[in-house]
């Protein structure tokens, strides 16, 4: 169960969960915006599968809603995976891609095209307010793998609401340009 109160906690930057500072230096991700101890905890969860978590239908897209959740700071790279994990939301929450092909739409958005380079398409885009979403906590906290399941649907829901509220439109007209 994550909960934790003491002198040694952390707050990440971006879903503002607490939890213990982990052991480890440079346990963070390079751009994605993700305290040491959040990215440990996404990493056992997607990595490993702890605490495991049931078959459901978005569980696929655990990473796209993390990754967009944990924006960094404006940076070429943060900006490419805010850009391509958002995509991949629009793409199946808009525009009917199967869960199972996120893939399919994170290499589409990134390919290669004769008039814009990788870091020439996208821009910065304005987080949400923290609070707006769930956090990964609410998925491990669950107690059961099937409660997890249900948790990590809601999380992956909370995160792309979040962002299409305010993006919605920019989100569409990427996917256009540069997944259609």
């Amino acid at each position: 169960m994550v909960t934790s109160s003491n002198l040694q906690d952390e707050v990440c930057p971006d879903c503002g969960i607490v939890l213990p500072q982990v052991a480890e230096s440079g346990a963070a991700h390079r751009y994605v915006g993700a305290s040491p101890s959040c990215w440990q905890l996404f990493s056992y969860l997607l990595n490993a599968e702890e605490p495991p978590v049931a078959p459901g239908y978005l569980n696929p897209l655990l990473l796209d809603a993390y990754c967009v959740q944990h924006h960094g700071i404006p940076s070429p790279q943060a900006i490419n995976s805010v850009a391509v994990h958002a995509l991949t939301l629009h793409g199946v929450f808009v525009a009917g891609v199967q869960p199972r092909n996120a893939l399919w739409v994170r290499q589409r958005a990134l390919r290669e095209r004769a008039n814009k380079g990788k870091h020439d398409r996208f821009y910065w885009l304005e987080p949400p307010e923290l609070g707006k979403m769930l956090t990964i906590a609410h998925i491990v906290n669950a107690e059961t793998p099937s409660a997890r399941s249900t948790q990590l649907q809601a999380y992956v829901q909370s995160v792309w609401q979040a962002w299409s509220d305010r993006h919605g439109s920019i989100l569409a007209r990427w996917y256009t340009q540069y997944v259609d």
